[in-house]
């Protein structure tokens, strides 16, 4: 193991996410992550905060560190379980990994333990039914052992039910060099933006909101700053009035055949047509609200006489 530095309190654990870019990001760099690959340009510039800085999500991951610990020291009671830290990456400046646990086993030597904690439902759709382990934990887990300087981990998921919790399955991890190197060369060719003051590409809409945020204070200049030398924003409000005009289109179409469509049905409600079976409720008119005199200068949400309305069908097989 390389270089730990324990990690002693919240503060020391924020400070270690502003000013490094570390192995939980990762997956921002391959569209797999919690952030973006622009989100993450602008926290490495001191831009915007990173969302890992969250009190209630390390408050709720910290908690929890424990009754895993306790769980996994009794599956598997010759290992070694040890505080875990900070590993700052021997070679690349500003990359490091923070994993929860660290464990001695034989055969093996020293490796990571990374805990997660997963509502049921979660687990269960994202782990059990889908990736196993999601692909963002996996790019983190390769990033800790990197760093760490160790062959083996192990990610251990907290499944936390309504009155319930336990150990899901407990995945253990070789280190992958080739894996690491496409990491290594990602995670350099992001600092290099950074430190040039070269942002990626817009190339998702979670791209487009961290921009969003960061330029929202909007104001009126007299007289106004000229881009008349600028061949790319002509073409951008054209595509955005487009947009907006094509989604107002769909939302009067979508209005107008709903309407004929209960025009045409009337009190049926479910009925049979010929490509399927249509059914076309309606909630009966509201008969209003007893004003009191105490209620007067009161807001009353709703309308009186208002309608709801739901269409669904079903398609020929």
């Amino acid at each position: 193991m390389k270089n730990l530095i324990p990690i002693e309190s919240e503060y020391q654990l924020r400070e270690i996410h502003k000013n490094y870019f570390t192995a939980s990001r990762v997956a921002s760099l391959y569209g797999v992550g919690f952030s973006s690959i622009r989100q993450e340009y602008h926290v490495l510039r001191g831009e915007m905060d990173s969302p890992e800085l969250s009190g209630d999500i390390l408050e709720r991951g910290l908690d929890c560190e424990p009754i895993i610990e306790r769980k996994l020291a009794k599956i598997f009671p010759d290992w070694i379980i040890s505080e875990g830290g900070f590993f700052p990456h021997p070679e690349i400046e500003r990359l490091g990994a923070t994993p929860d646990r660290m464990a001695i086993r034989e055969p093996g030597g020293p490796g990571v333990l990374e805990f997660k904690v997963v509502a049921e439902p979660i687990y269960n759709d994202k782990w059990e039914r889908g990736e196993t382990v999601p692909m963002v934990y996996e790019l983190q887990h390769q990033t800790q052992m990197e760093c760490a300087g160790v062959k083996w981990g192990a990610i251990v998921p907290l499944v936390v039910g309504a009155f319930t919790w336990r150990l899901g399955e407990i995945h253990l991890r070789d280190y992958h060099p080739a894996a690491v190197a496409r990491i290594r060369a990602d995670v350099l060719a992001l600092l290099d933006r950074v430190d040039r003051g070269d942002p990626p590409p817009i190339e998702t809409t979670q791209d487009a909101e961290t921009v969003i945020e960061l330029n929202r204070l909007a104001y009126d200049r007299d007289p106004p700053a000229d881009y008349t030398s600028n061949n790319e924003l002509p073409k951008l409000l054209a595509d955005l009035k487009a947009a907006r005009l094509a989604e107002k289109e769909s939302k009067d179409r979508a209005t107008i055949a709903k309407g004929r469509i209960f025009e045409i049905v009337g009190d049926d409600g479910r009925v049979k047509f010929q490509g399927g079976t249509l059914n076309a409720t309606t909630k009966k008119d509201s008969v209003g609200k007893l004003i009191t005199p105490e209620m007067v200068g009161t807001r009353l949400n709703g309308r009186v006489g208002s309608r709801q309305s739901l269409i669904k069908w079903d398609d020929p097989e």
